[in-house]
């Protein structure tokens, strides 16, 4: 198929140590085409927007960074149901580079990773790789990933290659509040330009991974004390009264807790209204959340969430999402002792809002395949699909602002697409393109 991929470098030839780690990175690179415009044909097309049948046979035409037009290749009469088969994109499609699938391809939204530290980690075993990692403090709200994350990564290009064109990045360790994430789309070069919004999340680490040294959160009683007092003192900036005249030992004490950097970063974030994601296994200290959420009423996202089908119905009822990770949890340690391998299944039935993710820096290619995992343990296929597309980008709020709104196809929306060419969370299906904001990246297999 027509369509060649583009990768231009100028770099040092030296032997030097520096110069092969710079070809290493620069191997990373995206090989991207640089088209103006590219029309995809002959394909079935899953845009994951609610009540939206799949459209077989169908055309994108993409343009710059937006999905310009969705039609189909035998437009059907004004009275047809469905507006996208009322035309074709072809006449709009003059000079673009042309991928036919001959009915064989598979579109579906570019796959969102959710609980991954990609960016964060290249090697596992060398700690001078990695980035983002805060220790032995209560609260470190105040720490951004988005100044540790390094795009050009080898588990980010692999990442893509698998269709995965959204990542979240999120700072990691022992702190109760360990900081703040953000989404960055797979291909590009830095950060900056890559990001799909900063400041995505809030989040803290409970349980046995919060177990700091620290006397008080070395205990989980102790840990929620700590959020608690936390979340208390952030809530006293946030509700101060500016024209209440305090004494002055109430606006001395005041002050203090402004000048700590970290609480007013967390005091900023919860006036914000924006998520506050938990990572937690156990179904003890999930309901021990959804306690601190009523007493504060945090926009609350559980993350892991092993044991989180146990407390499903309380979930729900308390309209708390669940990003599921991993969804292959085994009982292996009293924090999932509970574990299922139809837990998105219960979630979903129980109403949770359901996210996956695979939560695995290196093998988050993977995560098409823990959704199959869920299909093939009870969750509907569309549900599995929106999981890891939609859900994460509502579950999130990646929809705000006018380089974000990902997780759907939709004319007007990011091109942000994958092709495959059979059932996309099955085992035998291929990608065979990727559309990462608009640019393109061809299956070698294909040339």
């Amino acid at each position: 198929m027509p369509g060649p991929t583009m990768a231009c470098a100028a770099v040092d030839t030296r032997p030097t140590i520096l110069t092969t780690f710079a070809l290493l990175a620069l191997s990373s690179a995206p090989a991207f085409a640089a088209a103006p415009a590219t029309l995809i044909k002959g394909v079935t097309l899953h845009s994951v927007v609610p009540e939206e049948p799949p459209l077989p046979n169908a055309e994108v035409l993409i343009r710059g960074d937006r999905v310009q037009c969705i039609g189909v290749s035998d437009p059907r009469p004004a009275a047809a149901g469905d507006p996208r088969t009322r035309k074709s994109c072809a006449p709009t499609a003059a000079g673009a580079t042309v991928h036919d699938f001959a009915g064989k391809g598979v579109v579906i939204p570019g796959l969102i990773e959710s609980l991954s530290r990609m960016g964060l980690v290249e090697i596992d075993l060398e700690d001078n790789t990695h980035d983002g990692v805060a220790r032995r403090a209560s609260n470190l709200a105040h720490v951004r990933a988005i100044d540790g994350v390094v795009t050009l990564s080898r588990a980010v290009e692999a990442a893509r290659k698998g269709g995965v064109t959204v990542s979240l990045a999120r700072p990691v360790g022992n702190a109760t509040v360990v900081g703040q994430s953000v989404a960055f789309r797979t291909g590009g070069q830095l950060v900056g330009e890559a990001a799909v919004r900063d400041g995505v999340a809030m989040h803290l680490t409970l349980g046995d991974e919060a177990k700091n040294g620290e006397p008080v959160v070395g205990a989980r009683s102790g840990q929620f004390a700590v959020l608690r007092e936390l979340l208390g003192n952030a809530q006293r900036i946030n509700s101060q009264d500016p024209k209440k005249k305090l004494s002055p030992a109430e606006a001395e004490s005041l002050q203090k807790l402004r000048d700590d950097p970290a609480l007013l970063a967390l005091a900023t974030h919860l006036k914000s209204g924006r998520p506050v994601v938990a990572h937690v296994q156990r179904a003890d200290d999930i309901a021990a959340l959804l306690r601190v959420q009523r007493d504060f009423g945090l926009r609350l996202v559980v993350a892991g969430g092993a044991e989180a089908h146990v407390v499903a119905a309380d979930l729900a009822a308390a309209k708390v999402p669940v990003i599921l990770a991993p969804v292959r949890a085994r009982p292996y340690d009293p924090a999932n002792r509970r574990a299922r391998d139809d837990a998105a299944a219960l979630l979903a039935k129980a109403g949770v809002k359901l996210a996956i993710a695979t939560g695995d820096t290196h093998n988050a290619r993977n995560l098409r395949w823990d959704a199959g995992f869920a299909v093939a343990n009870g969750l509907d296929w569309t549900a599995a699909l929106a999981a890891v597309t939609r859900h994460v980008a509502e579950i999130l709020e990646l929809g705000q602002g006018p380089r974000a709104a990902v997780g759907t196809v939709t004319e007007g929306g990011p091109a942000d697409l994958v092709v495959f060419d059979g059932d996309p969370l099955g085992m035998a299906a291929r990608v065979r393109l990727v559309v990462c904001g608009g640019q393109v990246e061809v299956d070698p297999r294909q040339r």
